[in-house]
């Protein structure tokens, strides 16, 4: 059986292993009215995006918490007919799980080189409302798989599917746990997503996120580091989302992270 991890969502994601899409409902959901055919041109361009995914874990001594983890991210998206090609980079990734006692830290050279990745979505008009999908996606890192979605994560460094993803030296991907006990911890993570959403006005896309995880540890730099706590998506819907804002071609992501409070305010 599947569990969810804590530390690594569903998308920093390695170079090197290529996502497998896997088809969700292409109409982006049920509705009431027959979609009709509209054009993603407007909706071209280049894009800062935030995201929050929020989980619910179990820490050691603590007990529950709710940990929000925030993706900041710049987006160029092509259009095709009523479909958008989207190439991601991401600008921050950063997660808070409420206390000081267990701190999770994303090391820049992992966001750098993992959280660049392309994918597609679709635009229909649905009711009156011009309605944003990205079908369902495996991703993983930290590992080579056959197939993606159903494939057992490797549970040892040595065997032959793990690869350094973020070119540290370390089998897998590496995070950084501070706090009670602070250690490098190396991982195999695999994750999806499915974003769901509506467009407005020619600048804005807005919506919700559904994702899951699951992860396998192969080691850390501390040996008193216990197993990394398990997690699962909050079952509030409304507890992880997206907020989508068009910019200049120009804007870097160090600009989108000084503007990010009024880029993302609603």
């Amino acid at each position: 059986m599947r569990k969810v991890g804590l530390l690594l969502v569903a998308w920093l994601w390695s170079g090197t292993v290529l996502p497998a899409a896997v088809a969700d409902d292409a109409s982006g959901g049920a509705s009431s009215g027959r979609g009709t055919r509209v054009s993603a041109a407007d909706y071209a361009g280049t894009w800062a995006q935030l995201r929050v995914q929020t989980a619910r874990a179990v820490l050691p001594v603590v007990g529950e918490v709710k940990v929000v983890t925030s993706f900041v991210l710049r987006l160029t998206q092509s259009a095709s007919g009523r479909n958008l090609r989207v190439s991601v980079e991401a600008c921050a990734v950063e997660q808070d799980s409420g206390t000081s006692l267990v701190r999770t830290i994303f090391p820049p050279a992992l966001v750098e080189k993992m959280g660049r990745f392309e994918t597609t979505a679709s635009l229909r008009e649905v009711d009156g409302e011009l309605r944003y999908f990205q079908a369902r996606r495996f991703l993983v890192f930290g590992a080579r798989l056959e197939d993606p979605e159903r494939d057992v994560l490797p549970v040892d460094a040595s065997d032959e599917r793990v690869v350094d993803a973020d070119g540290d030296g370390h089998p897998g991907v590496t995070v950084q746990i501070r706090g009670m006990l602070n250690g490098d911890v190396y991982l195999v993570q695999r994750g999806w997503f499915t974003l769901r959403g509506t467009a407005a006005g020619g600048d804005r896309i807005d919506g919700r996120i559904e994702w899951g995880e699951d992860r396998s540890m192969l080691g850390s730099s501390n040996p008193l580091l216990p197993r990394i706590p398990e997690s699962r998506p909050d079952n509030d819907p409304a507890a992880s989302w997206f907020r989508t804002t068009r910019i200049d071609p120009s804007m870097t992501c160090a600009q989108i992270l000084e503007q990010r409070e009024a880029l993302f305010a609603r």
